[in-house]
């Protein structure tokens, strides 16, 4: 089993306007006025489960993270709720 832990810090290097696209050609302006975009924390498992019988042909992996948003996405989505992410992949290798 391999288990990895890792955490990122978002970071925007210009704020200003920037064009959103909105579809059907219309487009909108979202200003970010702040550089400090996010915190992002995830964790990560792969499991081979047959690995003892020197099987490597299933692999699991599962993973979970949590991006906290900071005064450069509040301005960019106008929200403060922190982002959940969540899978499950299982891999079969032939």
């Amino acid at each position: 089993m391999f288990l990895s832990f890792n955490a990122n810090w978002l970071y925007f290097n210009d704020t200003g306007s920037y064009p959103i696209g909105i579809g059907g050609g219309n487009t909108a302006l979202t200003v970010i006025n702040h550089n400090n975009a996010g915190v992002e924390e995830n964790i990560f498992i792969r499991w081979k489960p047959f690995l003892h019988q020197i099987n490597d042909f299933v692999i699991l992996d599962a993973g979970f993270g949590v991006l906290q948003p900071l005064p450069g996405l509040r301005d960019a989505f106008g929200s403060s709720r922190p982002v959940y992410t969540l899978q499950l992949v299982p891999r079969l290798i032939f």
